[in-house]
């Protein structure tokens, strides 16, 4: 709220966590939102930060947002133009033609070049776009079934596929998503 006083903050966490946490979060201006935890966390607690994240951007549409920047409470924005820009950014870059998307969605990186699909767990774009990329089913499992797959590229590649896109898991591929996401 600091640097973004005109935002709307929304934490969405667990029912379990420390009421007097919660408090101090609701005092500082945020909005809380808490959820049961999962039964299965899911490797890398994928199924944590799906739960999590749904919560949060159900909650924002609720209160009628039209944009959503969703971020990790470790991670930090420090520039407090960063939503100006980043607004701006999807009416200069619409999304490409194979997206399927109402606006494009913006990733605080898109991490290591040779791993297909990997984008970061910060991300903003229309807030329609971004629930949609968090409807995914839940991991059945904690094992490793799952894990040649990292969540950067888990959530990514999903969304990809329910957008239509036929995934080869080559480079080539990934840098043309990047340029059309």
């Amino acid at each position: 709220k600091k640097i973004f006083p005109y935002a709307d903050v929304i934490v969405s966490t667990w029912e379990k966590e420390d009421a007097d946490t919660l408090t101090a979060i609701r005092e500082s201006g945020a909005t809380v939102v808490t959820s049961k935890s999962p039964a299965i966390r899911g490797w890398g607690n994928v199924n944590m930060q799906i739960v999590s994240a749904a919560a949060g951007i159900k909650e924002a549409k609720r209160q009628g947002a039209e944009y959503v920047l969703k971020q990790r409470t470790d991670q930090r924005i420090y520039n407090a133009i960063t939503l100006e820009m980043m607004v701006a950014m999807l009416a200069h870059f619409p999304p490409g033609k194979k997206s399927n998307q109402k606006k494009r969605i913006l990733f605080g990186n898109a991490g290591p070049a040779l791993t297909p699909y990997w984008m970061s767990e910060i991300l903003f774009g229309d807030i329609n776009d971004i629930a949609e990329y968090y409807e995914v089913s839940e991991i059945p499992t904690d094992k490793a079934d799952y894990s040649t797959l990292i969540i950067e590229s888990f959530l990514p590649a999903n969304y990809l596929m329910r957008k239509g896109w036929k995934l080869d898991w080559t480079v080539k591929l990934t840098i043309n998503v990047r340029f059309s996401f």
